[in-house]
Parts: structure tokens; sequence; C-alpha cells
């Protein structure tokens, strides 16, 4: 679920007062529920490290949905990685492996245009 809404709307007042159902814990729930026992659902949002709001709403909901699913350690489930301005969040039912854990913090190569 990588940027699939945007806040055209909101800014433009259409819809200003109503809730994105994407972000709620019901679907949240709903979300994990579809994910084979080795499933990774992934959630990626526009990151500014000055306000977390949205990374910080999409991790609660993370953790809550975790819990509600009998997780009894939902950090042990979560990864979070960011690139520039946008966060991306790894939830799987599983714990992550320790050589998952590895892989996601394995330094990135940058290619020869990056640098």
């Amino acid at each position: 679920m990588s940027l699939i809404d945007t806040w055209a709307a909101t800014g433009a007042g259409a819809f200003s007062l109503s809730e994105n159902g994407l972000y709620t814990l019901e679907a949240w729930r709903l979300f994990l529920s579809r994910l084979s026992d080795n499933g990774v659902f992934t959630v990626s949002r526009w990151f500014n490290p000055v306000d977390l709001g949205e990374t910080g709403r999409m991790l609660s909901l993370a953790v809550a949905a975790l819990y509600d699913t009998g997780a009894a350690v939902p950090a042990q489930h979560i990864a979070m990685v960011s690139s520039r301005r946008v966060a991306t969040l790894l939830v799987s039912r599983q714990p992550l492996t320790p050589d998952e854990i590895a892989l996601i913090r394995r330094p990135r190569r940058t290619s020869s245009t990056e640098r």
C-alpha cells in the first residue's frame, strides 16, 4: 500500500472531514488477516523528520493490529526504512528473522548517478 492516496482532495477541501478507511484499525486488522504466514505487508507514506505524524500513525496502527492478532511483542514483527522523503513500514505476521533484519540493515549500494 505505497503512496496510494493523495492530499489533493484535502487541499481542495473536498472530503476534508471524512476518514480515510485505509488508516483505521479495522482496515489494518483485515490487511494482516489476509497475509500468509510468511507474508509481509508494506506501507509507504511521505516522511518528514520534523513532523512524524504520518509515520507515527502508520506505526501505531501496525502495533495495535499486531496486538489484536496475538503478537506478544509487536516490535519483532515490524521494520521501518526511509529514503529521503518516503518511509516504508514492513509488517509481518511472524517475527522477523535475524537474516531478514540483517538484510534490512545492510547498507544500500549507490549507483554512479547518485554519487
